[in-house]
């Protein structure tokens, strides 16, 4: 598999309006993604999959949506969608 974009990366401020976000980047499973959120005293919480978000998009090169579960975003809140897939070497090839 191989991932041809350098954006893995998207950062949102909150409005207490909006609880779908986009990422565009493309990812090959939902457990792709690392999602956290930044609180207005700086504390960085990291967001759990099915439990505080769900995503969309899996597999298409154009990214898709993530959710949140508990509603909108709070107001000057920051929310981060990051690709992060392991890194991982399937062949082994010798000379």
């Amino acid at each position: 598999m191989t991932i041809t974009s350098t954006l893995d990366r998207n950062d949102y401020v909150g409005n207490a309006a909006v609880s779908v976000y986009s990422y565009g980047f493309k990812i090959f499973a939902n457990t792709d993604l690392l999602v956290t959120v930044k609180n207005t005293s700086n504390v960085e919480t990291t967001y759990i999959l099915a439990t505080d978000y769900t995503v969309t998009g899996a597999g298409s090169k154009n990214g898709g949506t993530v959710a949140l579960t508990a509603g909108s975003l709070p107001n000057l809140y920051t929310l981060t969608i990051r690709r992060s897939r392991p890194l991982t070497q399937n062949n082994d090839i010798r000379n």
